[in-house]
């Protein structure tokens, strides 16, 4: 397996790990505007995607910098 490949399999997987404390994050948000959150729709390289029960999304960024 190539470097890059390690690489990129590596902040795969801090993704994944990270995706705990998104989901924590993005209730906690959600809990104060009476809403609720529903299922995940997608995530990438800045954050997660999520679907709540007033048929609206929010993302949920990995790290404050990338919220611009």
């Amino acid at each position: 397996m190539a470097e890059w490949e390690v690489a990129e399999l590596e902040a795969v997987a801090d993704m994944e790990r990270s995706s705990d404390k998104l989901r924590i994050r993005a209730e906690q948000y959600l809990v104060k505007r009476g809403a609720t959150l529903v299922y995940r729709l997608g995530f990438g390289l800045d954050g997660t995607v999520y679907a709540t029960n007033d048929q609206l999304a929010i993302k949920v960024f990995y790290y404050e910098r990338l919220y611009a």
